[in-house]
């Protein structure tokens, strides 16, 4: 949790240095007029969420997980559980890096609506995509949990792929001027919904005695 809340403090801080910086400031500096409000929804999504605690949730439980798999508990309401402690953890900070970072940006009303929704969205995806690779690389043999929080497969995995995950949406932004940033949002959110909910379903139809045999 702790190294979660150090991204998610992060993403709070980033949208409220916003407001202490000139944004057309900056645009001139990188001559790219509008810029900073077109990739701030990425950006403040990838900045909170480079390690969700989904992706070491599995192998915390270490030699603990004999009671999960006795427990009458269905696979789905485990990943689930599992996903919404990482969500409660964000959403507080999440909400104040949005507000503030809109606030600094001065969207128009579509791009006021992608800063809220496009971060949202990317948290839900990275804390599905942690719990997927963690049930795929699971550690449960463990006597430091610094071994499943930052040294594991799994974490490293997780945060690679969620910059690279973002990175296209980036580089089309910045290569596609003449496209609407709408539309390139758009498409970024669909395909991270529709990734999200086939791993979500992928996991649920997963049995609990599987894991770590």
């Amino acid at each position: 949790v702790s190294n979660t809340l150090m991204g998610y403090i992060l993403m709070a801080a980033f949208g409220v240095s916003l407001l202490f910086v000139s944004t057309e400031q900056l645009e001139t500096m990188l001559d790219m007029p509008h810029i900073i409000a077109k990739i701030f929804p990425l950006a403040i999504g990838i900045v909170g969420n480079l390690m969700p605690t989904t992706s070491s949730a599995i192998s915390m439980e270490g030699k603990q997980w004999w009671i999960a798999q006795t427990l009458p508990v269905r696979m789905k309401d485990l990943v689930l559980s599992k996903i919404l402690v990482n969500l409660t953890i964000a959403a507080p900070f999440y909400l104040i890096g949005t507000i503030a970072g809109c606030i600094a940006t001065k969207p128009d009303l579509a791009g006021g609506i992608w800063i809220f929704v496009v971060p949202a969205v990317y948290t839900v995806f990275c804390s599905v995509l942690g719990i997927t690779l963690n049930l795929m690389m699971p550690v449960l043999e463990w006597d430091n949990e610094a071994r499943v929080v930052k040294q594991s497969a799994a974490g490293m995995l997780t945060m690679l792929i969620s910059v690279v995950s973002l990175l296209p949406a980036i580089i089309l932004l910045l290569a596609l001027k003449n496209v609407s940033t709408s539309l390139i949002l758009l498409v970024t959110t669909l395909v991270l919904l529709v990734v999200s909910g086939v791993l979500y379903q992928r996991n649920s139809r997963r049995k609990i005695i599987e894991i770590g045999n």
